[in-house]
């Protein structure tokens, strides 16, 4: 038996940011998984999404530049190549994480691990003891029970990465991010793409006046987008519907996420009503000395919060009793085009009445030079229009931007403190002190743009 101070189940953003930052204080580390490190993230979710998400956005730049007037001729994106570049540069980053995880000796396991309550994990032919356990495992694609949703041709992101041939007819079951961000970037490259969704909108997780955008962009690039839908079954290449059938070559299923909790249900750990593990602020689980960090433990299903969490759990152990993690000012990201970035609370959530101004972007200069004025940015405020409570950024770049109201929120910036700070010229960001003039009553281009929400 091999002891060790902390032993981390999952090796994704959660677990290898806590296994980093123990050994920052020295303490001795064991980081198991059983697939990939980089964990889901890297194997089958934001790292190859968005790898393929902006290889297809060329297609894009190609009509831009058309339009500057430069003389190109049709073009086509080999989707073999794409996938190919895909998975060399997934692997780019998993080796830069290995040679990470070496250089801070850290041991790696390569095992499938289970916990025990003795506080011992099991993986492979090795047991170890740790004086406390990480439980990282993060979560699996959640499939709704469809007959014959495990026929031929149909995935789940743990899958679709590995096609080397494109889609001619890809049906989409849900219309959330890594729905509609795929949707959009296959139908760039020929792809017929049809979206099925079972509630009325896209995007409901978003901000309300983003999502006619994007529908809107959607459906320019052929998209079918088909609401109010339930599927019955798949047979035979057709997707049998309540709205009728839909042939396809592949499937998509795009229906959310459920936490990987099997690993450590000898602890038999206090579970939320989503099935995932009940942490508190400083991530620790029902057991003592066994914490939780990333999806397993609920929240926000994105890898900068698990980053967070893992780093967090282990602030815990060392006894430095971290303030709790503050999801107002985590930004929140949508890669589609334009991108949709959010901080803090959008107008619909707000609790008691706000304050909003919304911009267009006609009057910034930057955004003119790229002949891309479509979005807008809003700021929500409280009514004294001084506390900002939420931000939501629609444009290219916008996953960029989002972070500059992102710290202004977590240090207490006022709208009188935005005002003040001067933002350099051609940019983008200037548009956000535009709107904090706005919110004043003092912009330079609008100022009849401010309304107050009913709650």
């Amino acid at each position: 038996m091999k002891k060790i101070d902390v032993a981390i189940i999952g090796g994704g953003p959660a677990g290898y940011a806590a296994a980093m930052r123990a050994v920052h204080y020295g303490l001795s580390v064991a980081l198991f998984e059983r697939q990939q490190l980089g964990g889901a993230c890297y194997d089958s979710g934001a790292v190859p999404s968005k790898i393929l998400i902006e290889k297809t956005k060329g297609m894009l730049q190609l009509e831009r530049l058309r339009q500057w007037g430069y003389d190109i001729g049709p073009a086509s994106l080999s989707f073999e190549a794409a996938m190919n570049t895909v998975r060399q540069e997934r692997a780019a980053l998993i080796d830069e994480l290995h040679e990470a995880i070496m250089r801070n000796d850290i041991e790696y396991v390569p095992h499938e691990a289970f916990a025990n309550t003795n506080l011992t994990v099991a993986a492979g032919a090795e047991l170890y003891n740790a004086t406390d356990i990480v439980v990282a495992t993060g979560s699996t694609p959640f499939v709704p029970p469809v007959a014959g949703a495990d026929g031929p041709g149909i995935h789940t992101t743990d899958t679709f990465f590995e096609l080397s041939t494109r889609p001619e007819k890809l049906v989409i079951i849900g219309a959330g991010i890594i729905a509609t961000e795929l949707a959009h970037a296959l139908a760039l490259i020929g792809t017929d793409v049809t979206l099925l969704n079972r509630g009325r909108d896209i995007l409901q997780t978003e901000e309300p006046s983003a999502r006619p955008l994007i529908e809107q962009r959607l459906r320019q690039a052929g998209v079918n987008i088909v609401m109010n839908v339930d599927v019955e079954r798949f047979e035979d290449g057709i997707a049998h519907t309540t709205k009728g059938p839909f042939p396809y070559s592949e499937v998509l299923f795009a229906t959310g996420r459920k936490a990987n909790i099997q690993c450590v249900e000898a602890l038999e750990l206090q579970l939320t009503t989503a099935k995932t593990l009940a942490v508190t602020s400083t991530m620790a689980t029902s057991q003592p000395h066994v914490y939780a960090a990333g999806d397993v433990a609920g929240g926000m299903q994105l890898a900068h919060v698990a980053t967070a969490e893992g780093i967090q759990a282990i602030e815990a152990i060392v006894g430095n009793r971290p303030a709790p993690i503050k999801p107002h000012v985590i930004p929140r990201c949508v890669y589609t085009a334009p991108e949709i970035a959010s901080v803090g609370i959008l107008e619909h959530e707000a609790m008691e009445q706000t304050t909003i101004v919304m911009i267009p972007l006609l009057a910034n200069a930057k955004f003119h030079m790229e002949s891309n004025q479509r979005g807008f940015m809003k700021l929500i405020c409280a009514m004294d229009r001084e506390t900002i409570l939420g931000a939501c950024i629609v444009c290219d770049g916008a996953t960029e931007l989002i972070s500059i109201m992102s710290v202004l929120m977590a240090k207490g910036t006022t709208v009188s403190d935005m005002t003040s700070l001067i933002f350099p010229h051609p940019t983008k960001s200037e548009a956000l002190g535009e709107l904090a003039r706005m919110m004043q009553g003092k912009g330079l281009y609008f100022n009849d743009d401010v309304s107050v929400s009913n709650v």
